[in-house]
């Protein structure tokens, strides 16, 4: 198993994240750099995420499978009432040329 290459990074930061990031580590008996590099795969994977959910939404769009605003606002305004209505969904339509 091959380790990914690694690199030294260097960045300034406020020294009161620096004191909340120390103190992070001494709660978790690890060291800054730890918590640093757990704080970026965290962030990584956030943005991944991010970024899959758009890429889904720009291809349901796309295709078609949207579901109409005046149906979504009448669900939302209907949530926690005694007529909850079901939540709406997507009926697809056929694209025009």
């Amino acid at each position: 198993m091959s380790h990914p290459a690694k690199e030294t990074l260097s960045f300034i930061i406020d020294s009161k994240k620096r004191e909340k990031l120390d103190e992070i580590a001494e709660a978790q008996d690890r060291d800054r750099s730890h918590v640093i590099r757990a704080a970026i795969d965290t962030y990584i994977s956030l943005e991944e995420g991010h970024a899959a959910h758009i890429r889904e939404g720009l291809r349901q769009a796309e295709a078609g499978e949207v579901v109409d605003q005046v149906q979504v606002k009448k669900w939302v305004e209907s949530l926690s009432t005694r007529n909850e209505l079901p939540r709406p969904i997507s009926q697809k339509r056929k694209r025009r040329a």
